[in-house]
């Protein structure tokens, strides 16, 4: 004869995390850095206007549009995953 599982036997429910993970930690340094890297291409362009010589050119060249692009959809996913685990949460406690 089987036997039926008691609740005693089932694992507890999982708690939402409210620390950030792996992920979502490298996309915040991501959006951070891509800033960084951003503003100092903008600097290196005024220096290329003003007839200044710029200490890196390829900077002043670089476009960074598609890594804003796989920025915002790593952040969009991570966001409602987060969403989903924690509506998925907080529907087992009730």
């Amino acid at each position: 004869m089987a036997r039926r599982r008691s609740q005693s036997d089932s694992p507890p429910p999982r708690q939402a995390s409210a620390e950030p993970s792996l992920v979502e930690l490298l996309l915040a340094a991501g959006w951070l850095i891509t800033g960084a890297i951003q503003y100092l291409g903008a600097h290196q362009r005024m220096l290329i206007l003003t007839g200044k010589e710029p200490w890196l050119e390829e900077l002043a060249l670089l476009d960074l549009t598609g890594v804003y692009v796989l920025l915002l959809a790593g952040t969009l996913v991570c966001f409602v995953l987060r969403i989903m685990r924690s509506g998925r949460v907080s529907s087992k406690k009730k």
